[in-house]
């Protein structure tokens, strides 16, 4: 009887200690941030795997101390296992009760099927000698990052000229066994920044400018123009405005009398507010404006349609300038040849707070004038457009040149940022 008493007061006094350890680590009375500190420690040190610990109590029942621990662990948890699994959990699992809309999506917890196994390692890699995927990329992309076909590999490269290699994952779909691929190739490219990994909006190639030109890396070249910032919100000007709208002629036909004359006398706002100089007025009024014709790389024959039989083009294209639209004059010399380039800015939906603003930039070329490139400006980031915060600076972005195409690598379309890992 006495050695049960011994081993009893032993038991009780471990669990007081022990309690008093998680109440003590937690800061908390709260008993579910004692069994969330215990999980944790336990983990932690080895003395519970992940296939056993209680994410479904973590996540669902244990209310802010559980998404502080399963933040902390996604960090700092004590092996790559641990911190996966941490990372799924608050990404994915939402209980066996969710619901997405008006349709259950949740399911039945049962963490010991479920495997932490980082997506890139089981992905192509073609590195150069000396690159390796850096490891916290591999850990942070473990659950997220896009599935891949057979026809995906994962490289590296430096796309914004400061001496870091970014990762890209390069990835050419399929409809199925045996059907053509996609005219379409996406790259996607992961940006190291201070508080962790950035996914740029997706980049697509033309599949035949992609496999005609397989040099990799790519060959890359600095932006023609500076880049504009409104509101501190940069914007870069390229001469590819949206790489899927190819046709057989220009979206925006050669400028006519009335279309100069409008543009001729439209308010100028920045450098300063008032009118075009008489002579910028003169030639834009007088001689032709007229589009680029971007792509003169051909499609390779496809058996797929009439639109896989003729070369693709592409080309830059003004917005549109009709009474009662917001249109704007900006002078600028983007590209530093001592010829201040017109930027034209106008709103074609303005009761719609999303849409955005479109720039055309226009550059003498002899007599005329041609739309060399285009920005779109997001409207809800730099709202009604203040003179004074307007800006320009040499942009660090580079543009993917496959054969007589250009790709920018910085993101441009519809307003879009980059999305941060975690």
């Amino acid at each position: 009887m006495k050695l049960i008493r011994i081993i009893l007061i032993v038991v009780v006094v471990a669990v007081l200690a022990a309690a008093a350890f998680c109440a003590a680590r937690s800061r908390s009375v709260d008993p579910r941030a004692w069994w969330v500190v215990a999980q944790v420690e336990a983990m932690n040190h080895g003395l519970l795997s992940p296939r056993d610990a209680g994410w479904d109590f973590i996540k669902l029942h244990a209310g802010a101390y559980g998404e502080t621990a399963l933040l902390d662990l996604r960090e700092t948890g004590a092996s790559d296992d641990i911190r996966i699994t941490a990372d799924f959990v608050l990404r994915s699992y939402n209980g066996p009760e969710a619901m997405c809309d008006d349709a259950p999506c949740g399911w039945k917890n049962d963490m010991r099927t479920f495997k932490p196994r980082p997506r890139a390692l089981s992905v192509r890699q073609e590195l150069a000698p000396g690159q390796q995927l850096p490891h916290d990329f591999v850990v942070e992309t473990a659950n997220i990052l896009p599935p891949c076909s057979p026809d995906c590999v994962i490289r590296m490269q430096d796309f914004d000229g400061d001496g870091k290699d970014e990762v890209y994952l390069e990835t050419t779909r399929r409809e199925g066994p045996g059907a053509p691929e996609d005219e379409g190739r996406g790259l996607t490219i992961y940006r190291h920044e201070a508080d962790g990994w950035m996914a740029l909006p997706r980049v697509f190639l033309w599949n035949f400018d992609a496999r005609t030109f397989p040099q990799r890396p790519f060959v890359l070249e600095t932006m023609t123009f500076d880049v504009m910032s409104v509101a501190g919100v940069s914007f870069p000007f390229v001469p590819a405005p949206d790489h899927f709208h190819w046709s057989s002629g220009p979206a925006t036909p050669p400028g006519t009398r009335g279309l100069r004359a409008a543009l001729a006398e439209m308010p100028v706002i920045y450098p300063v507010n008032g009118k075009l100089p008489a002579n910028v007025a003169q030639s834009l009024a007088a001689g032709p404006i007229a589009p680029v014709r971007l792509s003169n790389n051909p499609l390779i024959p496809q058996s797929l349609g009439d639109m896989h039989k003729t070369p693709p083009a592409q080309y830059t294209q003004l917005g549109p300038v009709a009474d009662g639209l917001f249109s704007r004059l900006i002078l600028a010399d983007l590209d530093h040849d001592g010829v201040p380039e017109v930027i034209v800015v106008t709103d074609p939906d303005p009761r719609n707070k999303y849409s955005p603003y479109q720039a055309a930039l226009l550059k003498r070329d002899g007599k005329g004038w041609r739309i060399a490139a285009n920005a779109l400006l997001c409207k809800e980031a730099v709202g009604q457009i203040d003179p004074k915060t307007i800006s320009f600076a040499k942009s660090p972005a580079r543009v993917i040149r496959l054969g007589g195409n250009v790709y920018p690598t910085a993101p441009i379309r519809y307003c879009d940022n980059g999305v941060r890992i975690r």
